[in-house]
């Protein structure tokens, strides 16, 4: 009797599936490389991984915090690029700096919680009875979370059958039934357009770097009153409100964790 090959445990499954998420936000955050050549894109995200794996992360959360370091690294390098080319007029030349320069303390900062981060797992390690607990916190939490997301998950309704009548029905007249009146079309308005690519890109980019900012705005549908932060570009804003790509839609799942 063939029986069922067992799933992934959850402890393997969810961190694959952390890392797959990861990699694919943080390919949509970085930019282009200058050679728009495929060989030249591989290169790039090689040595996006490669840093990664250099800064030592142990788990899906020290990761995202070496992506968020990679993603502010090569804006702020791909600003001062841009800042350099020929074409580019000062004022905007000027702009290009400035962004840089808020690049360069995202970096910063991203480097800073990941030391911190990581100084107090070790910390946490040297001490068997606290890491042991750790362990199985982490274990408790991913089958609760695995947990609701399961019951939270909206079932397939199948489809009603059609009635249909018996041959005894169909010719009880001698004739054939009448054609079926057709039904009115529904009115429905007219769909909201897609943020173009570019400017969705634009958007996970944002929330990749600020994911609590862009959170809140995609709650509210619009910028907060009264914010202690720049506010984005009012494109990026209606693409953070209105975009539907996975990364996201994931600040709606973390808002409602």
């Amino acid at each position: 009797m063939a029986t069922e090959t067992a799933p992934f445990p959850l402890d393997y499954q969810f961190p694959e599936d952390g890392y797959w998420h990861l990699m694919r936000t943080l390919r949509l955050t970085l930019p282009p490389p200058p050679e728009d050549t495929p060989e030249a894109l591989l290169r790039r995200d090689h040595a996006a991984i490669a840093t990664i794996a250099g800064l030592a992360p142990v788990n899906i959360g020290e990761a995202r915090l070496a992506a968020q370091f990679v993603a502010a690294s090569e804006q702020w390098s791909d600003c001062l690029r841009s800042a350099q080319l020929p074409e580019t007029k000062p004022d905007m030349a000027a702009k290009c700096r400035a962004q840089a320069a808020a690049m360069m303390r995202s970096a910063t900062s991203a480097m800073r919680a990941l030391v911190q981060l990581q100084t107090a797992r070790r910390k946490l390690e040297a001490n068997h009875a606290l890491s042991a607990r750790a362990d199985r916190i982490d274990h408790i939490v991913t089958h609760a979370l695995a947990a609701a997301l399961e019951a939270h998950a909206e079932p397939a309704q199948p489809a009603a059958p059609a009635p249909s009548l018996s041959p005894a029905e169909a010719g009880a007249h001698g004739a054939a039934d009448p054609a079926p009146e057709p039904s009115p079309i529904p009115v429905t308005a007219p769909p909201a357009e897609d943020p173009e690519p570019d400017t969705l890109a634009e958007a996970e980019q944002y929330a990749a770097l600020y994911p609590e900012r862009a959170a809140l705005i995609r709650r509210l549908g619009r910028v907060p009153d009264n914010v202690t932060f720049g506010p984005p570009d009012d494109e990026i804003v209606a693409a953070l409100i209105a975009g539907r790509t996975p990364a996201l839609a994931a600040l709606d799942r973390a808002a409602a964790a």
